[in-house]
């Protein structure tokens, strides 16, 4: 196509040097060829270049749906866009060009146009990195120390020796059997030490960690064991525990999982420094 073109615009400027040459009494000389073989070198260039300007279109998916808001780069022609509500975008390129897509939700990704791209729907699947976000809300934490059941009981019974020292009357046996209920007290009042909250706020509850942990991918019981150190049988004791800390509720919002995530690491942490 690129060649007909060209061919008609040639026949056209030859025809309008002969007929400039005819008027003039002259047959066409060395300078008109020159400026005609510029002319269609120009006119080569500029055919070149909007012929192979094409645009690609296509959807982008995360992992469980479609993935909006990733910046699609052109890195060779260096423009970019971005995909809509419903992961569609295009973009002009040319064969050989590098695109890039990149969210921070996603693992980026990169691939090189070819011919077939600019003929179909270009359908992109994209990898979460939920990992990745992990490592980067944990770094320069400290290192949680490992839980050692062992080590836990000999220090409680450490801290109940201590307390039966200090408080004999709670430990007075009654026909012969232990206060549970006491030492339980004890515990409790350790683990649960509430802050006072403000009125004109709204904090996360014990039922609302629950049902986050029940329903969210990212706060599950993996991140509870891996990440935050708790065991299955402290889960609800901690979760008791972080709603006496007055974390406030806004936290729960979607653009927030930083937020809360770091406010759970700091609090697991001064949990288990109470069980150690």
């Amino acid at each position: 196509m690129i060649f007909i073109v060209l061919s008609r615009q040639e026949a056209f400027i030859e025809e309008y040097f002969n007929n400039c040459a005819l008027e003039n009494g002259n047959s066409i000389n060395e300078s008109n060829s020159l400026v005609k073989s510029k002319i269609i070198y120009v006119l080569l260039v500029v055919s070149n270049l909007v012929f192979s300007q094409q645009k690609i279109t296509g959807k982008i998916y995360g992992e469980k749906a479609v993935a909006k808001h990733v910046r699609i780069t052109n890195i060779t022609q260096d423009t970019s866009t971005y995909s809509d509500e419903k992961g569609d975008f295009s973009i002009n390129a040319s064969e050989n060009d590098t695109i890039s897509f990149e969210s921070s939700f996603y693992i980026a990704q990169k691939i090189r146009v070819k011919a077939l791209h600019f003929t179909e729907i270009l359908v992109i699947q994209l990898k979460n990195q939920v990992n990745e976000l992990e490592e980067v809300a944990l770094k320069n934490k400290t290192k949680e120390k490992e839980f050692s059941a062992e080590k836990q009981n000999l220090n409680l019974n450490n801290q109940i020796r201590k307390d039966k020292k200090n408080n004999l009357h709670r430990y007075q046996p009654t026909n012969y059997n232990f206060d549970f209920v006491a030492v339980f007290g004890l515990i409790y009042n350790l683990l649960k030490s509430k802050k006072k909250r403000k009125s004109t706020e709204t904090y996360i509850s014990y039922k609302d960690l629950d049902e986050l942990f029940k329903k969210s991918h990212f706060f599950n019981d993996a991140l509870l064991k891996n990440t935050l150190k708790i065991t299955s049988e402290y889960k609800y004791l901690f979760f008791d525990y972080c709603e006496g800390q007055n974390i406030k509720s806004d936290y729960l919002k979607k653009e927030n999982e930083f937020l809360l995530l770091d406010s759970l690491v700091e609090l697991s942490s001064e949990f288990l420094s109470y069980l150690n």
